[in-house]
């Protein structure tokens, strides 16, 4: 078409700028229809990649928690920061269960998280994950579930009635929020604060359910004019296998340097110097003579050779057992054995039916046999089937596979279920 245009006459000029116009305005239009998308997109991007950012970070807090001395253990979160402290993304010092507020970001150490829309992602967590006091009357371990439910799009659909915790991007103001410093009486808290501390208004109501409301239940919701919130839902699924294999592996280490702590004191293995503790059965006690059941809290033997009594964690060498592996009851859920050859050769084994622990790639094969000198085994996050109080000799509730839970002999097999939350199986070569 530009080519049959006469640019010399006043006539062909005016037709370049007639199209030029068309072009300009076809242009323009398309634009205005592409350019919202695009914005929406990485608004999208934004806020997905800072809700899995914090989903990391609660998480990895969570797991490093029970290093040195105090209260703290593997397991637990921090508070919400609902504004109370004098710098911003400091956790609450305490808060009660469900408690809404920003996401601790300076307590985590990372940047503040924020959404698409340039808010801060807000956040709450179950009860029985809250950081305490007294660790001993709130046990968190493999048996601990969270109590928080979650909707889908509408109350008919469920994601968990057991988050551990709930983390909120807030999106853009919808309706009536006001998120500035004036106070206001807050419907979240019942109190009169700045409305940026309420999470009314950030934090919107759909199908009836309202995620401006302590301890839940929260809803995903859909997409609407008046409700824009996106939530993730953390899971025991999620933490615990993590918070598992950080006490497996710190069990591990106790045990070796338990072994190393009793050569000086000439208790003798046959396979040389040095022994492992006898397990525990139905209390916290060693039972002499067993190599396979829990974690041995106190008497832990050998309570033979030349001292005749039992070397105690943290005594004549052996190193302390974290105190808030006592606490948190990890000693009566995870499968602990040792090999024949490594205990203590003054006291037979009256369980051992080998004189190494063997694990297989499945029952009845040597199939990539590995030989073990001691044997850990984690039962991953409690299932509807786990009884609300534990029973000391039914590994069948706890470990799902049949060479495994049986506690019949010294041959085992690598865990066979690819769930999140299966057992897993930690061993000395």
């Amino acid at each position: 078409l530009f080519l049959n245009i006469n640019l010399k006459t006043q006539r062909g000029q005016a037709l370049l700028a007639l199209l030029v116009l068309l072009v300009i305005g076809a242009g323009a239009a398309f634009y205005t229809l592409v350019k919202p998308a695009s914005s929406a997109l990485e608004r999208d991007k934004i806020t997905t990649a800072a809700l899995a950012q914090a989903k990391e970070a609660l998480i990895g807090w969570s797991v490093a928690r029970g290093v040195g001395t105090g209260s703290a253990r593997p397991g637990e979160l921090p508070c919400p920061d609902t504004g109370n402290n004098a710098n911003p993304g400091d956790e609450d010092p305490s808060c009660i269960a469900g408690r809404l507020g920003r996401l601790p970001w300076r307590t985590l150490g990372i940047p503040e998280p924020k959404d698409g829309a340039g808010e801060t992602l807000w956040y709450t967590l179950a009860g029985s994950f809250r950081k305490s006091a007294t660790p001993a009357s709130n046990p968190i371990n493999s048996d601990t579930k969270g109590n928080i439910t979650v909707y889908a799009s509408t109350t008919a659909s469920i994601v968990t009635s057991e988050a551990v915790a709930v983390i909120f991007s807030p999106g853009a103001v919808v309706g009536s929020q006001q998120r500035g410093t004036a106070s206001t009486t807050c419907i979240t808290t019942g109190t009169t604060i700045p409305q940026w501390r309420c999470a009314a208004n950030y934090l919107e109501l759909s199908g009836g359910v309202n995620n401006a409301t302590t301890n839940g239940p929260y809803i995903t919701g859909t997409g609407a004019a008046d409700f824009n919130d996106r939530l993730l839902v953390i899971t025991t699924s999620d933490l615990m296998p993590t918070v598992e294999r950080r006490v497996a592996r710190e069990l591990l280490t106790l045990l070796q340097q338990y072994k190393t702590a009793t050569v000086p004191l000439g208790y003798r293995s046959n396979s040389g110097d040095g022994v492992y503790p006898w397990a525990a059965v139905s209390s916290g006690a060693s039972t002499l003579g067993v190599n396979r059941g829990r974690i041995p809290g106190f008497d832990t033997s050998p309570a033979s050779g030349p001292y005749a009594r039992p070397v105690e964690w943290g005594t004549s060498g052996t190193p302390n057992l974290p105190q808030w592996i006592n606490d948190n009851g990890w000693r009566r859920l995870v499968y602990y054995a040792a090999a024949e050859e490594q205990l203590d050769r003054d006291i037979t084994c009256s369980t051992c039916s080998s004189n190494t622990l063997r694990v297989q790639k499945s029952c009845g094969s040597t199939t990539g046999q590995l030989d073990a000198q001691v044997l850990l085994i984690t039962p991953g996050p409690a299932g509807a089937g786990r009884p609300v109080t534990y029973p000391w000799t039914n590994w069948t509730l706890y470990l799902e596979d049949s060479c495994n839970n049986d506690n019949s002999n010294d041959t085992f097999v690598w865990p066979t279920s690819t769930a999140k939350d299966r057992d897993q199986l930690f061993t000395i070569p």
